[in-house]
């Protein structure tokens, strides 16, 4: 069985991020033999005065693959581990989804709601209820459970979010051919922002250590047109241009 597990607001203003707690669970979850996990992926939600978040009120997300564990004992232990080490001041919120989910048009539709409204941590339990899925909070005034939801439904969608860390694929600032970048087993496409997918022996200058995309459930490098010394070049999208993935 896969399951989708999201959490959000674990950390205060000094403490390691909630994509830290993400990656932290998943590697202890393997550790527990309950499967393996997927990279993170984290998703912005809608900035608003009324919204209490950290910094950047973004959650998180992952899978865990081919789990063959009770879901009681999984839930237990994430449980466990989000109350001994998420921050002090936190509002931790934990969500766990099941693969074969009935509806996911539902939570998708609520996750894609999270990013552009405010939406009510009531209504967040009227619908985990709805759709039989795990919801719980684990300190704090427990709000972190709105995001925790939103995350699994933009996971689910499969075209939002960035993947947590930086992707060093080249130890010289030069052109790689694409399918030497897709040697990188976090890199599964290589695409430009109006969807065009780049063929394997095409060439991109790579400018930095890349950070990764959500998009058709892959892993995916942007990239964008660029001149250089008057010729024409593919060329890795900047991170700051990706934060409004």
């Amino acid at each position: 069985m896969k399951y989708y597990i999201g959490i959000d607001d674990t950390d205060n203003l000094e403490s390691i991020g909630t994509g830290e707690i993400a990656e932290n669970l998943s590697k202890e979850l393997e550790s527990l033999n309950f499967g393996g996990s997927t990279p993170v992926s984290r998703h912005q939600l809608y900035f608003h005065d009324a919204i209490a978040y950290t910094s950047h009120n973004s959650s998180m997300c992952f899978e865990l693959m081919d789990c063959s564990k009770n879901i009681d004992d999984l839930i237990s232990i994430c449980s466990q581990y989000l109350e001994l080490n998420c921050a002090e001041g936190s509002d931790p919120g934990l969500c766990i989804v099941k693969e074969d989910l009935y509806d996911k048009n539902k939570i998708i539709a609520f996750g894609k709601r999270a990013k552009v409204e405010i939406i009510t941590k009531e209504e967040t339990y009227i619908l985990a209820e709805r759709l039989h899925i795990h919801l719980s909070e684990h300190g704090g005034d427990g709000i972190g459970v709105i995001g925790a939801l939103a995350g699994v439904g933009l996971r689910i969608d499969g075209n939002d979010g960035r993947y947590k860390g930086k992707i060093k694929i080249s130890k010289n600032q030069d052109n790689m051919l694409v399918r030497d970048i897709l040697q990188n087993p976090k890199i599964q496409e290589v695409r430009d922002e109006n969807g065009y997918l780049l063929g394997d022996n095409e060439e991109v200058f790579i400018t930095e250590r890349v950070k990764t995309v959500r998009l058709n459930n892959k892993s995916v490098l942007l990239v964008e047109k660029v001149i250089i010394n008057d010729k024409e070049y593919w060329k890795n999208i900047d991170k700051k241009y990706l934060k409004r993935y």
